[in-house]
């Protein structure tokens, strides 16, 4: 059976043979970009300048995470936090979804994480500072609408 990705047009006449050669890829360059990697030429990925996060948790551009496990276990609590922060650090923008959980209450997570304090205190105590976290808030992550019953 011919696998779908290959055009009946592409392959040989019986008598032809196939040329390999285009399919091994150049020692020199594979040993050239190892060494980049090696001597840390190569970006790795934002870090946060604290040596456990940054060690084990390093987020790349265009990536995608998803954290797995049972439901109560902190994965939301973490991920949020590590989101703001390298947000703080690094400028990044975040899209986000979640299913057990509104958007309000999620939102109102990532104000605490960046105030660090309640948002409802810093919105009596200090209405500018609320203002100017939601406005950042609203800069760094983008809700998705998540349809229940799939």
């Amino acid at each position: 059976m011919i696998p779908k990705n290959i055009i009946i047009n592409d392959l040989p006449d019986e008598d032809e043979s196939i040329d390999f050669s285009r399919f091994i890829e150049d020692g020199g360059e594979i040993d050239n970009e190892l060494n980049d990697f090696v001597d840390g030429n190569v970006a790795q990925g934002f870090t946060l300048g604290i040596s456990c996060f940054d060690e084990y948790y390093v987020a790349k551009k265009f990536e995608f995470y998803g954290i797995v496990g049972k439901k109560g276990r902190g994965k939301t609590t973490i991920n949020q936090a590590i989101q703001v922060a390298h947000s703080v650090a690094n400028d990044l923008i975040w899209v986000v979804a979640f299913q057990e959980n509104s958007s309000w209450s999620m939102k109102l997570n990532y104000m605490n994480y960046l105030l660090c304090d309640f948002a409802k205190d810093v919105k009596k105590n200090d209405p500018d500072l609320y203002k100017r976290a939601m406005d950042w808030l609203d800069k760094h992550f983008i809700f998705l609408k998540i349809e229940s019953g799939w």
